[in-house]
């Protein structure tokens, strides 16, 4: 839901008064442009750090079992609520044309899940388009999925896409502030779409489905905590 001027005046006094003359980190780079470039921040000191992961514990919940579809399948993780444009993603699914499946892992408040059926429904997707309901554990999903698909209109630095990348899995991402860009590295830079571009978004869908992208480690190295724990220490010197 998009803000109010008043709201958007209050959170922007907020950040203000409690970072304002102080050193600042912040979770990646499109976050520290924000926050200095949009909100006005005056930091004493701001660096871009992302947050530290480490690859096993996913692996190992990767195992675990799940109720995962046969088959080939394409992948979405999010809230049932309008800033992740489930949307937009159909409809650039529906124009792809692939037969792959689209799994919709998540979960909404009130109507919005009766919401997203309708609009699957409308679409003429329903053989097409997976609801296995909400997972306490969406990394077996994840790993077996040929590629996850992103779609917001915002994010912070989305952890799905850092995620999918440890679990071996490739991803599509439309070009939202901030985080898929300085996610999306190597052959994968090819898969970010302009936010507004479903023309873009479809064919990034269709091309992946025909030659999904091989992640290797370079495409995550940069958020393994062996990466990101150094420059916290050198915080401290």
């Amino acid at each position: 839901m998009a803000r109010s001027p008043a709201q958007r005046t209050k959170a922007f006094n907020k950040v203000h008064r409690f970072y304002s003359g102080r050193n600042v980190v912040a979770v990646s780079q499109g976050v520290k442009d924000n926050l200095l470039n949009v909100i006005g921040l005056q930091p004493a000191e701001i660096r871009a750090i992302y947050n530290p992961y480490e690859r096993e514990p996913f692996l190992r919940m990767a195992e675990e079992s799940a109720p995962v579809p046969d088959g080939e399948y394409l992948i979405n993780v999010g809230t049932f609520e309008a800033r992740k444009r489930h949307d937009r993603l159909l409809r650039a699914y529906k124009t792809s044309g692939v037969t792959t499946p689209l799994v919709l892992l998540g979960k909404g408040k009130g109507d919005e899940e009766a919401n997203l059926r309708a609009m699957i429904e409308d679409m003429g997707l329903a053989e097409r388009v997976i609801l296995p309901g909400y997972q306490t554990n969406p990394y077996p999903f994840i790993r077996n999925a040929k590629a996850l698909i992103l779609t917001s209109d915002a994010e912070g630095l989305p952890r799905a896409l850092i995620e999918s990348l440890l679990l071996g899995t490739p991803v599509v991402s439309v070009d939202c502030p901030s985080g898929p860009r300085e996610i999306l590295s190597g052959e994968l830079a090819a898969f970010l779409v302009p936010l507004e571009d479903e023309t873009a978004l479809a064919d990034a869908i269709a091309r992946m489905d025909a030659a999904p992208i091989t992640v290797t480690e370079a495409h995550y190295r940069p958020f393994l905590k062996e990466t990101v724990l150094p420059q916290f220490e050198a915080l401290a010197k």
